[in-house]
């Protein structure tokens, strides 16, 4: 599911993670002393990956992920294992070109991904206990209102209620005349008129406001503000900003002013240079490697039926620019009279040798080409036909939003079930909705599992003919 508000990193997350790489530390040394008689007998080599695996996972293990199509706590716990494996692995490989890395200890390493799993499994719902459980002089309760009960609201209470490092009370909600009426959270006092707030606050001892109201209601903010001036608590101001939501919604700094990016792809400059580099030497290895069997489709595509091995078509790249897209030919040639027409199933214009690299993927094995040229990417939103992105974006909001990022070989939507024909509205939404969720929730780790289960699982599908 989409994120109501897609923060910067906060202090709270810089402390959770440096606490989270501050255990992993001394899980590997506790590691360390149950795999050698004494921590002299340690090679220095294991020191060195100690603390260089250290720092390598303060900045790729994940503290949570949002992604549609499967629940949260079990993105959160896939992610994780996998990350922290590759940080592992990182480590020990570079490790293996030092001069005794020979002398690394496979079994502290093992003992190290389990013991660190552990943690990471664990420090969370141990934090969230213990927290409940102190007596309230050591962690007093914070009395709130909120005002505004829009998604935002509704998503600030969700997270003070698994908040683990400190205790929210929420007292009262004034819900807002901009937002729809939903049921109040049981025990929770309602302030039906906004200029209530102040007296409400006064009266109840109440330690913060939280104001989640949309930036467009202007004439509430300035009486907000004004029969606030006088309050003697913490006042936050979360601005809903899901009226304005294109493709993100991210709080930042610009010019030393706050600012919403509302069409700006989650991926960074550096982030995109990190995908890119990754792109083609992934693709180089992936054309070497599967080079005999690239000549073997060749040949099998030549022999099957009169015309070019390979079909090129003209496809739209990031931000909208064109480029051709290269496939193995699975049908006969034929002439369309300048309509697109989707293969379907059992479709007569497909060759029988097509139709296996139909179902198999294997006709789209000439993309890599397009990554190596940097048109296209091994992980992103699958392009159309041009003549069916002109219908589709007349049709479904927010469906050019796709090409902010380099096409992709396989994709979210992909690996979900979601490829092949485009034949009915609940196949072209869903598309669009694991799309756009890829494009809001990216990381090199998760293209790292797309192209994972992608191999173990993702050539076929019930839509792919």
């Amino acid at each position: 599911m989409r994120n109501p508000m897609q923060y910067r990193q906060t202090p709270f997350l810089l402390s959770k993670r440096e606490a989270n790489v501050f255990l992993l530390f001394w899980t590997g040394i506790l590691c360390i002393s149950q795999c050698f008689e004494t921590l002299r007998d340690v090679p220095s080599v294991n020191w060195i990956l100690l603390l260089s695996c250290s720092y390598l996972a303060y900045f790729a293990l994940p503290l949570s992920r949002e992604l549609i199509g499967i629940d949260e706590g079990i993105v959160f716990l896939v992610s994780t294992a996998l990350s922290w494996a590759t940080v592992l692995l990182a480590g020990f490989l570079l490790s293996a070109f030092s001069e005794h890395g020979d002398s690394v200890s496979e079994s502290w390493l093992l003992g190290w991904y389990f013991a660190g799993l552990a943690v990471l499994f664990g420090i969370r719902p141990l934090a969230l206990w213990i927290s409940r459980s102190l007596p309230g002089r050591f962690l007093r309760t914070r009395r709130v209102v909120l005002v505004g009960y829009g998604v935002t609201g509704r998503e600030l209470v969700r997270r003070a209620s698994h908040c683990a490092w400190r205790r929210y009370e929420l007292r009262a909600i004034h819900v807002g005349e901009n937002f729809p009426v939903k049921p109040l959270p049981p025990g929770v006092d309602e302030i039906f008129r906004l200029e209530d707030v102040a007296k409400y606050v006064a009266e109840n001892m109440i330690d913060e406001i939280w104001i989640a109201l949309p930036i467009y209601a202007s004439a509430d903010l300035l009486s907000l503000q004004s029969s606030l001036s006088n309050v003697m608590v913490d006042v936050r101001f979360v601005p809903d900003t899901q009226c304005l939501k294109i493709l993100s919604n991210r709080a930042v700094d610009f010019f030393g002013f706050s600012a919403v990016d509302l069409n700006q792809p989650k991926i960074g400059d550096s982030d995109r240079l990190l995908k890119s580099f990754f792109d083609r030497i992934f693709a180089a290895i992936v054309l070497l490697l599967l080079s005999p069997l690239l000549l073997a489709i060749a040949a099998c595509v030549r022999i099957s039926s009169p015309g070019p091995v390979i079909f090129r078509q003209k496809r739209l790249g990031l931000n909208g620019r064109i480029f051709n897209i290269y496939k193995f030919r699975s049908m006969r040639v034929h002439c369309d009279d300048g309509a697109i027409i989707q293969a379907r199933l059992g479709d007569e214009r497909v060759t029988s040798i097509g139709r296996f690299l139909r179902r198999t993927s294997l006709d789209e094995l000439p993309q890599f080409i397009n990554v190596l040229k940097g048109e296209m990417s091994v992980v992103g939103p699958r392009p159309h036909a041009i003549h069916h992105n002109e219908i589709f974006s007349r049709r479904y909001e927010g469906y050019m939003l796709r090409h902010r990022v380099r096409p992709g070989i396989t994709g979210w939507a992909q690996i979900n079930g979601w490829r092949g024909e485009t034949d009915t509205e609940e196949k072209i939404t869903a598309r669009i909705k694991f799309d756009l969720a890829y494009i809001e929730n990216w990381s090199f780790w998760l293209d790292i599992r797309i192209i994972t289960w992608t191999a173990i699982r993702g050539w076929t599908g019930k839509f792919a003919y």
